[in-house]
């Protein structure tokens, strides 16, 4: 049982409206004891559980394989968990060696990221290179994430977007339509024009709404 599962626990409370509270509280217990840690009952009395888990978290990073990382920050997002010091240290050990991570996880990355905020330029911009040189793997999905992620956040970077346009543009039949929208949306939103992926997502629209 590893941070990457235990992550899932927090799903439950972001669709079903549980009190995240509660699951927080499950969710430290658990992580603790995957990092040979206990919390103590002093800590969980005293409401500091949280802060006690992310300067462990901080304490081992560098221990923490690729899943881990973005199970942590796949967490910290779905959670609302806006720690900027655990957050930079997770951004921090992905640049230590960005091709360690599938691209299925830069995507989840990138989507926790721009959910929580975080604008820290040289990580975003590292990130948007690797999107950049190996945009032709990633899935429909992650490259809807990565679009997201950089719009969001308010960062035109050219690597990573002009590689998503162009593999959106190849590759619109792949999306599914809120997607698609959602591609439409962060292009628009950072005034970047691409003709060519417009013209296929519309075409791609109008393909699935009629069905």
């Amino acid at each position: 049982f590893d941070l990457s599962q235990l992550s899932k626990l927090t799903w439950p409370s972001s669709i079903s409206g549980l009190d995240r509270g509660f699951m927080f509280q499950a969710v430290v217990s658990q992580a603790a004891d995957i990092f040979g840690h206990n919390v103590s009952q002093k800590a969980h009395q005293e409401g500091s559980a949280q802060q006690e888990l992310m300067r462990r978290l901080i304490d081992c990073m560098h221990d923490l394989p690729p899943h881990a990382v973005v199970g942590a920050l796949w967490t910290l997002a779905v959670l609302g968990l806006r720690n900027s010091r655990l957050v930079a240290a997770l951004a921090d050990a992905v640049a230590e060696s960005p091709r360690s991570f599938s691209t299925a996880e830069l995507g989840t990355l990138l989507w926790a990221l721009g959910t929580l905020g975080f604008r820290c330029v040289p990580a975003l911009e590292m990130l948007g290179r690797e999107v950049g040189t190996r945009s032709v793997e990633f899935a429909a999905s992650d490259l809807a994430k990565v679009a997201f992620a950089f719009s969001t956040l308010g960062l035109r970077n050219a690597p990573a977007l002009d590689a998503v346009a162009d593999e959106a543009a190849m590759r619109a039949c792949e999306f599914a339509l809120p997607d698609l929208v959602q591609l439409v949306w962060a292009f628009a939103t950072l005034s970047f024009s691409r003709r060519r992926l417009m013209a296929a997502i519309a075409a791609e629209v109008i393909s699935q709404v009629g069905r």
